[in-house]
């Protein structure tokens, strides 16, 4: 049986030698022996699987599985015991914030203090700290100097409730600790997990390797600085399985650049023109250069769904790829989903709640819910005529701001006037307008009742109930959503009643974390099927595709900022591992966004674009740069560069703030763009510009 190994090198080169490990436990007298590999992220499962099938690598008995998957399998079988879903877990986790004390007493209950505990809840709990585990750690730290006893004595008895509170439950610690290597088939490989790698995944890891298993361990190593995101995870791995480098893998423009970024750039690299490198004025700017650059990657037989636009922050870039796509007709796979809280429905719905959950009843929220909901036959029947953008003109004359008493009298003083103003001469179709005043009048006295006819405190299916009854009549067109709702019901587990405040927020993030596609029965676009893939860049590690845009590279965007955790820092961390009762992730090191950058790059087989904006758009700060797009620029100029010099370089295309159209009509990607395009050329004199 082969001892446990290490394989290091170049993402090709990794994929080659995943493919003949696999080969090599299916070339033996069982051509279905099982092979169980173990990926970093969840896109690896079906890009693997392609990848090998492109090699004519059979599958039957290949398996995929997540670490904690892999964990469960090994894991004996249980009496059966519910597991938390994210939603009560979050749940639960708010609840336990909402009642610290002590240290934490002045921000008990606030979001962003329950948001960092449910981290450090799940830091301390992969890590492998146990509640006395944690606790004899901290009293190891508090004998120290200088470290802060009442934080740790309030953060031990919060993960204490939590641990407390989730022991009827089937948690994934203690999967890992069950888990039996005696149980494993065949051959196990280990691809692109470095990155997500806990404690429990190397305890796991570490078993495998001591009981005989046959493990092979994939990691990408540059051969510069970036590598020192793996040194933590290949020195402990080192411990039980012998390293070596991978073959040399293929040798193409985009490799050649990879090798060079990062390094002195003594010699310039030639990337053939495989790489662009774009300065756009703005954001929404630079999104569409990239839809542009995708459009001219298909006309050169790329298809789009072997295409990828990465981005490494969220926000603004996810939502304005999903619009600026959409409008050039370019069909996307989004990674994250279309999620419900941006969908017309979703908005909606969550419209609705927050007006049950204000008690102010305000003039602007009410009409701007109203003007663009839709309510049901028996509404509109009973308050004819239903005109939202005429009302909008009563409440602003009457002067209504808030309050559902102010709304009744100053609804009926500005009746009563238009019907004295009727009684004068040619002014008797203000009494009309009376009449339907006094219709809406009574339409929202009826919308106020149904919303503060819930309940504050009441079960789940209780408060399911009434927000299906009041969406039935002032949200229509919901009922997909209200009928996935019903998995709310399951948080009776963590509480069996809730208040509705708690009710609303459940209701919140779940509209938060659902894709539309499965509810709306809408058409799913499966990665590396249809459409360009559109990700974030951790979860493009390991990826590859004929064609990459990276987006977002500019200075504390693309690489951004470390942020330590902050309710446990770092040097408090590192004092925490010392007391060996387990091992919490460092937020701030090591960096691993140079290899991530490093395998972005990899990424791209055949062509690479790489933006970064000057602006956000419709705001006045600039923003340079980043060291990532200046080692790229650098790379290819073979010497080191300034920033002025980055934006002079001859590799870089900078478009000015004031380009509006494409420079060519034809290259459009939008009729309306099409049109600017006309527009501009007929300015600029040019003969054969359409505009008279």
């Amino acid at each position: 049986m082969a001892s446990p190994r290490i394989i290091s090198g170049t993402l090709p080169a990794l994929e080659d030698a995943l493919a003949e490990a696999v080969a090599l436990a299916r070339g033996g007298d069982d051509p279905l022996a099982p092979v169980t590999v173990v990926v970093g992220h969840v896109l690896l499962r079906p890009y693997l699987r392609r990848m090998l099938a492109a090699r004519g690598i059979p599958q039957i008995n290949v398996e995929f599985v997540l670490p904690h998957e892999f964990a469960r399998r090994l894991a004996p079988a249980s009496p059966a015991r519910p597991r938390l879903s994210p939603g009560a877990e979050g749940l639960l986790v708010r609840e336990i914030a909402a009642g610290a004390g002590g240290y934490f007493r002045e921000i008990a209950g606030r979001e962003g203090f329950a948001e960092a505990l449910g981290r450090l809840f799940r830091d301390l709990e992969r890590g492998g700290f146990s509640d006395g585990g944690f606790a004899a750690a901290a009293a190891a730290v508090k004998r120290g100097s200088g470290a802060n006893g009442a934080k740790l004595d309030a953060l031990c008895a919060l993960y204490r409730e939590f641990l407390r509170r989730t022991e009827s439950f089937a948690r994934p610690a203690a999967d890992y600790r069950d888990a039996d290597p005696a149980r494993i088939e065949g051959p196990v490989l280990v691809y692109g997990l470095w990155a997500q790698a806990r404690e429990l995944d190397l305890l796991l890891l570490d078993r495998v390797a001591r009981a005989g298993v046959d493990l092979t361990i994939l990691l990408p190593a540059s051969g510069g600085t970036a590598d020192d995101a793996t040194a933590p995870f290949g020195a402990r791995m080192s411990r039980v399985a012998a390293a070596r480098d991978a073959a040399e893998g293929e040798d193409t423009p985009l490799q050649r650049l990879a090798a060079g970024v990062f390094s002195a750039h003594e010699t310039a690299v030639d990337a053939g023109g495989a790489v662009a490198l774009v300065s756009a004025p703005d954001t929404v700017r630079e999104v569409w250069e990239a839809a542009r650059a995708c459009m001219a990657w298909a006309q050169e037989g790329i298809a789009f769904h072997e295409m990828a636009v990465v981005y490494r922050n969220r926000d603004p870039y996810r939502a304005l790829v999903d619009e600026i796509f959409s409008e050039a007709q370019i069909p996307t796979y989004l990674h994250d989903g279309r999620l419900f809280s941006a969908h017309p429905l979703g908005r909606r719905l969550l419209a609705l709640l927050d007006l049950a959950a204000d008690a102010k009843f305000g003039r602007a929220k009410v009409m701007e819910f109203l003007t663009e909901t839709r309510v049901s036959r028996d509404v509109l029947e009973a308050h004819k005529p239903f005109r939202p953008s005429e009302w909008e003109t009563y409440t602003r004359e009457a002067g209504i701001v808030d309050g559902a008493e102010q709304w009744k009298k100053r609804l009926e003083r500005l009746a009563g006037e238009k019907r004295e103003n009727a009684k004068l001469e040619n002014y008797e179709w203000q009494a009309g307008v009376a009449d339907r005043i006094d219709v809406f009048g009574g339409f929202v006295a009826e919308f106020h009742g149904a919303l503060t006819a819930h309940a504050e405190e009441a079960s789940w299916e209780e408060h399911l109930a009434y927000l299906r009854g009041l969406a039935s009549r002032y949200a229509a067109g919901t009922e997909p959503l209200l009928d996935a709702l019903g998995d709310l019901a399951t948080l009776a587990a963590v509480t069996p009643r809730a208040t509705f405040a708690v009710f609303c927020r459940a209701v919140r993030d779940d509209l938060e974390s659902r894709d539309t596609t499965q509810v709306l029965k809408e058409p799913v676009r499966q990665f590396g099927r249809q459409g360009v893939a559109v990700m974030d860049a951790t979860s493009a590690r390991h990826l590859r595709f004929r064609a990459v845009h990276m987006l977002g590279v500019a200075e504390r965007a693309w690489p951004p900022p470390a942020r330590p955790d902050p309710l446990l820092l770092e040097h408090e961390r590192r004092a925490l591992n010392e007391a060996r009762q387990g091992v919490l992730r460092l937020r701030t090191e090591p960096d691993d966004e140079p290899l991530t950058f490093w395998l972005g790059i990899q990424a791209a087989r055949e062509r690479l674009g790489v933006s970064y904006a000057r602006a956000e758009a419709g705001g006045s700060g600039k923003h340079l740069p980043s060291y990532f797009f200046r080692t790229v620029a650098e790379a290819l100029e073979g010497g080191r560069l300034s920033l002025d010099e980055v934006e002079g370089s001859r590799h870089v295309r900078r478009f000015h703030a004031g380009r509006l159209a494409s420079d060519a009509p034809g290259e459009s990607l939008s009729p309306a763009e099409y049109d600017r395009g006309l527009v501009r050329a007929s300015i600029d004199g040019e003969e054969d510009a359409a505009v008279a």
